[in-house]
């Protein structure tokens, strides 16, 4: 037995193959009846080995169901902090703090939004405000002025004012704490400065302030002696500290003269155009004229008149007593006002100022603008200038800015506020005031502004 493989080839028996033999090797032929075993075991079903999970490694592993499987321990904390879907409720990316949550719980019941009407005013401006049931907030200065009243009860409470007038409504019948007066560099004519157009400028030795209500005029009476001696040649001008601004404007004054004729009074515009405002011979005692003014050529002077306008070197004896002005077109009670006039100078003399800071309650001026009486033409002067001609030309006036400001000491002046409604005017320009509030005045306009509104107070 060789394990070999014959056929017949007609004339005797050849090898099949003589490399090939049965056996277990690469080079030999397996045996028929294993492979049989083999392909039998290949086709059989189930587990033909008997093997369990853990002898593969996955002991941990459950066969479940995709619907019921279980979730981790991890998993199960994470879900543990999600905030359950209710239906009907949406979910919002943004985060709801802890101080918005006591912001919506300080909310009283049965709060709503309110819309007040924007007409709405508190002592003349108007307010921002809501009210709540019976509670009532403003927003406005009246608030905090408020505060102040209940935090320093006694205490007095100041305010500031500027503008030229510098306007308030709630002064207490006090002097005035501080009062400033930028003296602004000032130009006389109207138009643009050039050679053909020279505009000069208007120094001051002095600062007008007039404190007032509604009354504009700076004198309260003019007395004409009938003598060389009287304010004028038969007139009297009186400056007005401020060109009148566009409206319409009552004169009103007691004429007392035994003049028969007629007897004139003159609203003098900036640029001529002037209105004759003629008192008749049968107009004596209490009299009233309406004019207008308007912002291109407006009233920068009233003119008094003893005699007509036409004769005005007549010397006839009289009076203007009471003289007041006020905006509007009907007259209204007299009312004093009070003007102070504060001379400038340098310690030594008087001073002439085109520019600096006045504070009259303090006693102190600041000179910040120099003065050139006729430019040379050579001279350096700072950037900032302003000239007469509208050029840095020789011959011209310039004022210019001084690099360094000179400060003078003068004697304060004490200027008393009007209880209520004030009004601070100055020839030189806009004036800042702080002014001590009247407390009564102040209580009573919130008192009123919360029952317009429906309010309660208790």
């Amino acid at each position: 037995d060789t394990n070999l493989s014959y056929r017949w080839s007609g004339s005797g028996y050849v090898e099949i193959s003589p490399s090939i033999a049965l056996g277990e090797t690469s080079s030999t032929a397996a045996r028929g009846d294993r492979g049989k075993i083999a392909y039998d075991h290949s086709q059989a079903t189930g587990n033909a080995h008997g093997m369990t999970k853990a002898d593969i490694g996955l002991g941990n592993v459950d066969n479940t169901s995709d619907a019921n499987k279980p979730v981790s321990t991890a998993q199960r904390a994470a879900l543990d902090l999600k905030v359950d879907k209710v239906a009907g409720k949406g979910l919002s990316t943004n985060d709801f703090t802890t101080a918005e949550k006591n912001k919506l719980s300080g909310i009283e019941t049965e709060a709503n939004k309110t819309t007040i009407d924007a007409t709405l005013s508190v002592s003349g401006n108007a307010a921002d405000a809501k009210k709540t049931g019976d509670k009532f907030t403003t927003l406005e200065s009246e608030t905090a002025l408020f505060r102040e009243l209940i935090n320093g009860i006694g205490a007095p409470v100041y305010r500031t004012a500027s503008g030229n007038p510098a306007a308030f409504d709630d002064g207490a019948a006090a002097n005035l704490k501080n009062v400033t007066v930028a003296i602004t560099p000032t130009q006389t004519g109207s138009g643009d400065p050039s050679p053909s157009n020279v505009r000069p400028f208007a120094g001051y030795d002095s600062v007008k302030i007039l404190r007032y209500e509604r009354n504009l005029s700076p004198e309260s009476s003019v007395t004409f002696t009938g003598t060389p001696a009287s304010p004028g040649a038969g007139y009297f001008q009186m400056n007005l500290l401020r060109p009148l601004s566009a409206g319409t404007y009552t004169l009103s004054a007691d004429l007392s003269t035994d003049y028969e004729g007629v007897v004139s009074l003159i609203a003098n515009r900036l640029n001529g155009s002037n209105m004759i405002l003629d008192i008749t011979a049968t107009e004596r005692g209490y009299v009233t004229r309406t004019f207008s003014s308007n912002s291109s050529n407006p009233i920068i002077r009233i003119t008094f008149y003893m005699a007509n306008s036409y004769n005005n070197t007549r010397l006839n004896s009289g009076s203007w007593s009471n003289i007041q002005l006020e905006s509007g077109d009907a007259a209204t009670e007299y009312q004093p006002n009070a003007l102070y006039t504060i001379p400038l100078t340098d310690g030594t003399g008087p001073l002439t100022v085109y520019g600096g800071i006045l504070n009259v309650t303090a006693g102190e001026l600041t000179v910040t603008h120099g003065h050139i009486a006729s430019y040379d033409g050579a001279e350096s002067v700072p950037d900032g200038w302003m000239s007469s001609t509208g050029e840095l030309s020789a011959g011209a006036e310039i004022v210019y800015p001084l690099a360094q400001p000179v400060t003078y000491s003068l004697t304060p002046v004490q200027i008393a506020a009007f209880p209520g409604s004030n009004r601070v005017i100055s020839n030189a320009g806009s004036v800042a005031v702080t002014y001590q509030a009247d407390t009564a005045l102040t209580l009573e306009a919130l008192t009123n502004a919360i029952l317009s509104l429906g309010g309660n107070i208790t």
